[in-house]
Protein backbone atom coordinates (compact mmCIF):
# COMPACT_ATOMS: atom_id res chain seq x y z
CA UNK A 1 0.00 0.00 0.00
CA UNK A 2 1.40 3.17 -0.75
CA UNK A 3 0.83 6.86 0.55
CA UNK A 4 0.69 9.92 -0.60
CA UNK A 5 3.99 12.19 0.50
CA UNK A 6 5.12 15.48 0.86
CA UNK A 7 8.09 17.73 -0.84
CA UNK A 8 9.97 20.14 1.65
CA UNK A 9 7.39 22.70 -0.53
CA UNK A 10 4.58 20.42 1.25
CA UNK A 11 3.30 19.49 -2.01
CA UNK A 12 2.32 16.06 -2.71
CA UNK A 13 5.37 14.38 -4.24
CA UNK A 14 3.49 10.96 -4.89
CA UNK A 15 3.13 7.62 -3.27
CA UNK A 16 5.61 6.21 -0.88
CA UNK A 17 5.79 2.79 0.15
CA UNK A 18 4.59 1.45 3.96
CA UNK A 19 6.89 -1.27 5.13
CA UNK A 20 6.12 -4.58 5.80
CA UNK A 21 6.58 -6.15 9.72
CA UNK A 22 9.73 -8.34 7.46
CA UNK A 23 11.29 -5.44 6.03
CA UNK A 24 11.03 -3.99 9.58
CA UNK A 25 12.75 -7.06 10.94
CA UNK A 26 15.31 -6.76 8.84
CA UNK A 27 16.35 -2.94 8.76
CA UNK A 28 16.43 -2.61 12.58
CA UNK A 29 17.24 -6.38 13.19
CA UNK A 30 14.47 -7.17 14.72
CA UNK A 31 12.89 -10.57 15.61
CA UNK A 32 9.28 -10.48 14.03
CA UNK A 33 7.63 -11.64 17.82
CA UNK A 34 9.35 -8.27 18.90
CA UNK A 35 7.47 -6.59 15.60
CA UNK A 36 4.21 -8.06 16.04
CA UNK A 37 4.31 -7.92 20.34
CA UNK A 38 4.93 -4.32 19.91
CA UNK A 39 1.72 -3.46 17.26
CA UNK A 40 -0.84 -5.25 19.87
CA UNK A 41 -3.31 -2.61 21.29
CA UNK A 42 -2.10 -2.05 25.05
CA UNK A 43 1.64 -2.92 24.13
CA UNK A 44 3.74 -0.86 26.43
CA UNK A 45 6.08 0.94 23.72
CA UNK A 46 3.79 0.53 20.60
CA UNK A 47 5.49 0.95 17.22
CA UNK A 48 3.66 3.14 14.83
CA UNK A 49 1.50 1.18 12.59
CA UNK A 50 -0.87 1.17 9.51
CA UNK A 51 -3.66 -1.19 9.91
CA UNK A 52 -5.00 -2.63 6.74
CA UNK A 53 -8.07 -4.79 7.88
CA UNK A 54 -8.04 -7.17 10.80
CA UNK A 55 -4.90 -8.52 10.03
CA UNK A 56 -2.40 -6.78 7.74
CA UNK A 57 -0.32 -4.22 9.04
CA UNK A 58 2.43 -1.68 7.17
CA UNK A 59 4.81 0.72 8.95
CA UNK A 60 5.38 4.55 7.69
CA UNK A 61 8.94 4.84 6.90
CA UNK A 62 9.12 8.61 8.27
CA UNK A 63 7.08 7.14 11.50
CA UNK A 64 9.34 4.92 12.01
CA UNK A 65 12.69 6.02 11.84
CA UNK A 66 11.78 8.98 14.48
CA UNK A 67 10.70 5.77 16.80
CA UNK A 68 11.68 6.04 20.22
CA UNK A 69 10.17 3.86 22.83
Amino acid sequence: MNVESQSSNGMPSGPKKLLTAREICSLFGLSKSFVYQHTMEGAKHPLPVVRLGERAIRFDPDKISIYNP
